[in-house]
């Protein structure tokens, strides 16, 4: 990490945002049942945007605190996006389908982790600076970058998204 903390404070630091997230998945649940993944997921990518963007500002000498705060706003964002898009999809297929759907949805959420963690990964290493704090930040911003371009695709398909009749 840029600012030479051990792995047990950064993971500290990440604490937040996991806690943060796990209430979000909770509640967009309930929400969900309320207005439709349409709006949840719009907002929610709109949240990652701001999150990203917070991102996307820290530098060597940013206070720890500041990540905590973007990583927790970004946090935020995921579980708008994330439940309701797959309740949505889940929604849309048949009754006798919904066990493969959410087998195929799983499986997916795995593999597209692991392609993102290993670009992102890739990313953080081409990053290059006068330390290798500033080539370590140069590279995070690189992983940002990535990940907002991916939340702003997720905006843009939001508004193809279909509920309830439509779905099916």
């Amino acid at each position: 990490m840029a600012w030479g903390l051990n792995s047990s404070v950064a993971g500290m630091l990440m604490l937040a945002g996991g806690v943060i997230n796990a209430i979000c998945s909770f509640a967009t649940g309930r929400m969900y049942d309320k207005v439709g993944a349409r709006p949840l997921v719009r907002a929610g990518a709109v949240v990652a945007i701001i999150g990203s963007v917070l991102f996307l500002v820290i530098g060597v000498t940013t206070a720890p605190a500041f990540f905590v705060l973007a990583h927790v706003v970004f946090m935020i964002g995921i579980p708008l996006m994330q439940q309701s898009a797959q309740s949505a999809a889940l929604k849309g297929l048949p009754r006798e389908l919904a066990a493969d759907g959410s087998t195929i949805l799983n499986t997916m959420q795995q593999v597209c982790g692991a392609i993102g963690t290993a670009v992102a990964t890739c990313l953080l290493g081409m990053g290059s600076g006068a330390s290798e704090a500033q080539s370590f930040v140069a590279g995070s911003r690189y992983g940002y970058v990535f990940g907002l371009v991916l939340v702003v695709i997720v905006f843009m398909f939001s508004f193809f998204l279909k509920e309830g009749r439509e779905q099916r």
